[in-house]
Formats: structure tokens, sequence, C-alpha cells
């Protein structure tokens, strides 16, 4: 039999009728010489037809192939089926499209479909969500999130509600200026106090001059979008010093330009029959809720040892110091962002310094 293809070759190198023959052509032995030639020729294009598939010859999986014609019945051979092994090709449709499960089968859909395809009750709820959430299909109706919701290129009406376990569950509380790393941080609420203003000690000349209590620290408290932003300058105001017939006003408080709080003014030396004025509180800016610090007290005579002297003004944090009596030794503010009190005529007796201020971040 003539062997024409690479499967009518034999295993066996030599033996009757074995392997004598290419395409019919004789390379037994004794063949006449001009014939080698043609039959390499022959077994060149007879292994080229196995490499192209053209021969009808296969390769058993043992060697490298599939041992079949076919892609089914090679797919069969190797044990993948689709829709169990592997998935079925799907036409991709049109671009931004998603493939969506049906339960049995894989299609192809515009990505609003597939959002509206996922609700719970009228639109998606992401309950107890920890993480940010990016929306940027369209027609979404109504959200339920946890926390950290940024919506854009949206064409549908949307509903944020407080369900789902929301709110800020971490705070750092600056007590001195530092850098707040908002790195992986996408919204926080600040709550920025400034520093208390101080309460002076009297006048060394004239024993008759009382002093007056420091105002309190203004505030604003704001929540702030901090997404692509890595960190943000923190500044602490430091509390109002004392001195000998002044004193000095509590420094501003700010969480970078976003928002800030003044200090509250310092108390004022006065004569007893004209007691000074207490110092102003401080003010509050760019907050969501700006708030002014309280007044410092101012001093009343009335007769040693009844002279009445002027408490600290109050922070929305901090209480300012109390009323000196009749010791005459002024208090200092309490913390954060209280005012000093001021002390009575006799001109022995201290002064006090306010509070420093505060920044709260909750994230």
């Amino acid at each position: 039999m003539s062997k024409d293809k690479i499967s009518d070759y034999s295993s066996t190198s030599a033996g009757a009728n074995l392997n004598t023959d290419i395409a019919g052509i004789n390379i037994d032995e004794g063949c006449p010489p001009s014939g080698i030639n043609n039959a390499i020729r022959a077994l060149m294009s007879q292994i080229k037809d196995l490499q192209t598939g053209v021969s009808g010859d296969t390769l058993p999986i043992a060697a490298g192939g599939t041992g079949e014609a076919t892609a089914a019945s090679a797919r069969a051979a190797l044990g993948v089926a689709i829709d169990s092994d592997v998935m079925k090709y799907v036409a991709p449709g049109s671009a931004g499209n998603l493939l969506v499960s049906t339960g049995a089968d894989w299609t192809s859909s515009a990505s609003a479909a597939v959002v509206s395809s996922v609700t719970a009750g009228a639109g998606i709820s992401l309950s107890a969500s920890t993480g940010d959430v990016t929306i940027t299909n369209t027609g979404v109706t109504d959200i339920t999130a946890g926390s950290g919701i940024s919506v854009s290129a949206n064409t549908g009406s949307i509903t944020i509600s407080a369900s789902g376990g929301g709110g800020f569950s971490n705070m750092q509380v600056f007590t001195s200026s530092g850098t707040f790393d908002s790195t992986n941080v996408s919204k926080v609420k600040v709550t920025v106090v400034g520093g208390g203003g101080g309460g002076p000690r009297g006048n060394t000349v004239n024993s008759n001059y009382l002093t007056s209590g420091g105002g309190g620290g203004g505030a604003a408290i704001e929540v702030i979008d901090l997404t692509n932003v890595n960190s943000v300058s923190v500044t602490v105001g430091a509390g109002g010093a004392t001195g000998n017939s002044s004193a000095s006003a509590g420094g501003t408080s700010s969480f970078g330009a976003y928002c800030s709080a003044t200090g509250g003014s310092p108390g004022l030396v006065g004569e007893a029959n004209n007691p000074p004025a207490g110092g102003a509180g401080g003010s509050g800016s760019g907050g969501a809720a700006n708030s002014g610090g309280g007044d410092g007290g101012y001093s009343i005579y009335v007769n040693t040892p009844m002279t009445l002297v002027g408490n600290g003004g109050n922070s929305i944090l901090g209480g300012g110091g109390g009323p000196a009596g009749t010791t005459g030794a002024a208090r200092s503010g309490n913390l954060y962002g209280g005012g000093a009190s001021g002390n009575n005529y006799k001109n022995s007796n201290p002064g006090a310094a306010g509070a420093a201020g505060v920044v709260i971040v909750e994230y």
C-alpha cells in the first residue's frame, strides 16, 4: 500500500512491506538511487500536510495533540465543555456594556440596565458601607449607604439617607500644630477652637486698679471633602499670656484654608471707680456652624474684701477661669479655649493665661 501520509508509516523500521516507499516511490533495499531525491521531497510534503492539518492525520493527547480532527471533538477529548468548563463567546454589543448573568447564560447589557437590575427597594442599597462608593451610571433613584458616596455624571434623581451604619468612626485631636494625613480619607468633620484670652496682672503703681477676664476662643465646625487631598496643615492657637498691666489675645486655630477660629481678646486693666470691660470672645469662620466665644467678665469694686473680679469667657469646649475672689489670684482658662479671669486691685496678685485652642478631626 502506498504510504501517502504519516499515519501510513510503521513504527517498525524494517520488515516485509514496511516503510519501503514514500508516496509510492520505492526506497527498499536495492532501489534506484534516482528515486531517493523524489522520496525525500514527498516526505517533506507529507510532514507539511500534517502540520497544516490537511492530511487528515491527528496527534494524540500524549503527544501534545487532541487526537481529534474537529474543535467540538477536541474539546470532548480534552474534557473541556462550554458553559461548564469555559464561557462561550458573547457578542460585546455597544461600548461600555457589561456581561450580565441571567442565571443560565450570559448577555451583553448597558451599564445603566445592569445597575437597575440589582435593586433594593427603589434603587441601590449599600448597607453598612465602610469604603467610598463612586457612582457614574445614569438613572439611579435611591441610595442608602454607610459612608463615603461620590456621585458623578448622573442624570437621575438621587436620595442619600443616613441609614446603614454611617457616620465617622475615627477621631484625631490636635492640641498642638501639625499635619493631618488624609491620604486614605475622603471626608472629615472638623471642629476648630481658638485660644482663650489671657488675664493681666494689676497695675503696679496704683493699687486701686482692677482687671477683667479674657474672652473665650471662637469656633468653626465644618464637614469637608478631602478627595484627592493627601494632607492638611493644622494650626492650634496658643492661650493668651498674662503680663504686668496687660495680657495677650489667644491665638487663631485653623484647618488648612478650610475653616478657622480666632482667639479671645485679653482682659483689661482699669481703675476701681472705672472698672474695665471684659475681653471680647473670638469668632469662627469658614464653617457650616460658626460660634463666637464668650466675653470675659468685668470687675466690680465694692469695698475690701468684697471686690468681685470678672471671670474668663467660655468657648464651646472649655469654660473660662472662675472669679478670683478675695485672694486676688487670677485663674487660668479651662481646656479648650477658655479665657483666664482677672485679679483684684492688690498689685501683688498674679494674672493667668488663657487655655490653648484645639482642632478635632473626625473621619
